[in-house]
């Protein structure tokens, strides 16, 4: 799998993780953060290695579901690129612009 691609996986897990069932977080922490194959997954837990697959797949859309409904991971990348402009910048008018636009992020 691309590197982007577990990037990705990871950083829609940090955000919405905790909406996930018990099952799904468990097949997802096994597969993408324990390195674990589908075949040990399968293993460990008595069920096929489609049936994890499958699993995974949904979850990973139901990920990327959430982001599109609430976008939290949107938000707070805007959110980090306004951050780093406002340390670049040496004058409060330009400042109080940013400062602005971080605020009506929170809207």
């Amino acid at each position: 799998m691309e590197l982007d691609k577990i990037i990705k996986i990871s950083q829609l897990y940090d955000f919405y993780g905790d909406l996930l069932s018990d099952k799904q977080s468990l097949y997802m922490k096994n597969y993408f953060f324990d390195d674990l194959s589908l075949a040990e997954i399968s293993e460990n837990y008595g069920i096929s290695k489609q049936a994890i697959s499958n699993n995974i797949k949904r979850t990973i859309n139901e990920l990327e579901q959430f982001e599109q409904k609430l976008n939290l991971i949107k938000i707070s990348n805007e959110r980090l690129f306004l951050l780093n402009e406002i340390k670049k910048i040496n004058n409060d008018k330009d400042i109080d612009i940013f400062v602005e636009q971080l605020i009506k992020l929170e809207d």
